[in-house]
């Protein structure tokens, strides 16, 4: 009798090889219908982006090998808000812009809301930096001078796209730097002008000033114990304030003024040398020839101002310039 195992192992391989063909077919075949499914888009409803673009990346959830999923994430979908604004995109002009790119199997997942939401991403400039940027500029301008600062606020759009932050600060105008004083910031992010802010405060300083050590009657003549000096808060009180007594002591007062009020050159002025209702010398003539005569001042002047004088030899009134104490030169 012939020995049938041999044909009969032989049959056995070829039904293993058979099956072991099928089943890679069907494991294979399941396999890539895995990967198939496996390729997915979820948009939110909302998102948050920086830089100038949007991208698919930033406002959906990708799930796809990574080379494909790189192509998919870098689909551009439009330019991006400003920081700290909203754009809205609709999900159909999103899908639109998804099929157009052709990096999707036809079949892939794409969920889509109606409305997609996008806000810019944004930074905000600190209150408390501001502040010390405000006052960091006061004290290098202002160096030795004691100055308070109050009421401090911030005007302007503080929202700026993400990146290094680096301000620039200058007046905004001719200012005294006291009282009410803005201070423009041009802000920068990594190098790039992205916008302004205005700083206002109100900047108290501090200095000694000339003040009244007492009463003073209106057009009395200032006398160096009618003045001291003492520290005062400069930004209470309009420009001009003096800082030497030798500026004030024999200057006429313009108004009266009351003890401890700073003292300001508006306040004062020269002495006349011609008093109305003094008696004062006429000189008249050219040249060599000179008439000199006395008159009654009929107003008031310094030296080098016209004013009226009476002539009493013939009652009438003449106009003269100041030449010197109750001195007046007729006016041919």
């Amino acid at each position: 009798m012939r020995d049938e195992r041999p044909n009969f192992l032989k049959a056995r391989m070829i039904y293993f090889k058979w099956m072991v063909g099928v089943f890679s077919l069907l494991f294979f075949h399941s396999g890539s219908a895995v990967a198939l499914d496996s390729i997915s888009v979820r948009i939110d409803a909302a998102g948050r982006v920086a830089g100038e673009s949007i991208f698919l990346k930033d406002i959906a959830m990708i799930s796809a090998p990574a080379a494909l999923k790189d192509k998919v994430g870098d689909i551009r979908l439009g330019r991006a808000p400003q920081p700290g604004k909203e754009k809205k995109i609709s999900g159909r002009r999103i899908m639109a812009i998804i099929k157009a790119a052709g990096v999707l199997p036809a079949d892939a997942a794409v969920s889509v809301p109606d409305t997609v939401c996008i806000e810019g991403a944004y930074q905000r400039l600190q209150e408390a930096l501001l502040r010390k940027t405000y006052d960091g500029f006061l004290s290098n301008a202002l160096k030795g001078t004691q100055f308070e600062v109050r009421r401090f606020k911030v005007r302007g759009a503080n929202r700026f796209p993400l990146g290094k932050l680096a301000l620039t600060i200058a007046p905004c105008g001719k200012q005294a730097l006291m009282g009410n004083v803005s201070l423009s910031a041009t802000v920068r992010v990594n190098g790039k002008k992205c916008g302004k802010l205005t700083l206002l405060g109100w900047v108290d300083r501090f200095a000694r000033a000339v003040c009244a050590a007492r009463a003073v009657a209106h057009h009395a003549i200032l006398t160096e114990a009618d003045l001291t000096v003492k520290s005062v808060n400069l930004s209470e009180y309009p420009p001009g304030v003096l800082v030497d007594i030798a500026e004030a002591a024999g200057q006429l007062a313009k108004v009266s003024i009351r003890p401890g009020t700073p003292i300001r050159s508006a306040m004062l002025e020269v002495p006349p040398l011609v008093q109305k209702g003094n008696r004062v010398k006429i000189l008249a003539g050219s040249g060599k020839l000179k008439v000199t005569t006395m008159g009654i001042a009929k107003s008031s002047g310094g030296m080098g101002e016209q004013v009226r004088v009476e002539n009493p030899t013939s009652n009438k009134i003449i106009i003269g310039r100041v030449s010197g104490e109750s001195t007046v030169d007729v006016l041919f």
